[in-house]
């Protein structure tokens, strides 16, 4: 049991000890972004979570937050027949699609 424990905390120290390796997918990114005509120069920044008076500071108050309410899933006027929910339909998969699942090509 002992070896066992060992064996454990030797394994675990040898991967903690191994440095981080960066990420080298920097000039794959800047391709992707040149051949769809993008300058990441005027990509807009990220949330800045470290700075709460830097202009795209992380929003960690919920004061803050507009109201918001969810749109009616029946649309402005509930179908009513047969046609309607049809056409319902069709526009509540494509929301769907759009937002959580997404199209095949």
């Amino acid at each position: 049991m002992v070896g066992l424990a060992a064996l454990m905390l030797a394994g675990v120290s040898h991967l903690s000890a191994q440095p981080p390796v960066p990420p080298v997918n920097a000039p794959v990114w800047r391709a992707e972004l040149s051949s769809l005509g993008i300058d990441p120069a005027i990509m807009r920044k990220g949330a800045d979570g470290n700075n709460p008076n830097a202009p795209n500071a992380a929003n960690y108050d919920e004061a803050k937050v507009r109201a918001y309410t969810l749109p009616s899933l029946m649309g402005a006027t509930p179908p009513r027949n047969a046609a309607q929910w049809a056409k319902r339909r069709a526009e509540l998969v494509r929301l769907v699609e759009d937002n959580f699942i997404g199209r095949m090509p």
